[in-house]
């Protein structure tokens, strides 16, 4: 399973790329750099690897996750992602639908609690288009809802015991 925006277009040769990843690997989900780009098309900036490529499984994971996520927001993003169907589907993980900011990151912590490795391909996936008014720069944020999707973050990190220093989680 993967998301991508309707407005958002991928790169050439992704699909070979998760064929000659998931030939090789057993990995439940694949994480991909991607570029932001303009109205005009014009890429402003890389979304990068926070790792180096290749397969890690769940302890170097959560440690990383515990380290980048608040630097980079790499973990939470909804379209840089390609996720073994079952992990989604026999734990029957869904959006939810009342939270309207991080409710990717929301849903991906459910999916890396039933994930066990994780590969990290140097392939970037998609341009992601970003508006200069995007409806998250004039949304009222809930934080009551941010509040809780940090704390299930911090909850997952502890059960997974991720190493958590002071800052790494925002």
């Amino acid at each position: 399973v993967m998301f991508l925006d309707a407005d958002d277009t991928m790169k050439d040769g992704l699909f070979a790329e998760f064929d000659r990843i998931l030939s090789d690997s057993t990995a439940d989900i694949i994480f991909t750099p991607f570029d932001y780009i303009n109205e005009k098309d014009e890429l402003f900036k890389a979304c990068e690897l926070p790792v180096a490529s290749g397969i890690y499984d769940s302890t170097a994971v959560y440690a990383i996750l515990a380290e980048k996520q608040a630097q980079t927001g790499f973990f939470g993003f909804v379209t840089n992602k390609l996720v073994r169907r079952n992990i989604i589907a026999e734990n029957r993980i869904e959006f939810d639908t009342t939270i309207k900011l991080a409710e990717d990151l929301d849903f991906f912590l459910r999916v890396y609690d039933n994930s066990e490795t994780f590969y990290f391909s140097d392939k970037k996936s998609f341009n992601y288009l970003q508006y200069s008014q995007s409806s998250t720069n004039t949304m009222t944020v809930d934080y009551y809802s941010q509040i809780i999707i940090q704390l299930r973050l911090k909850k997952l990190l502890a059960k997974k015991c991720a190493p958590l220093k002071k800052g790494d989680i925002v």
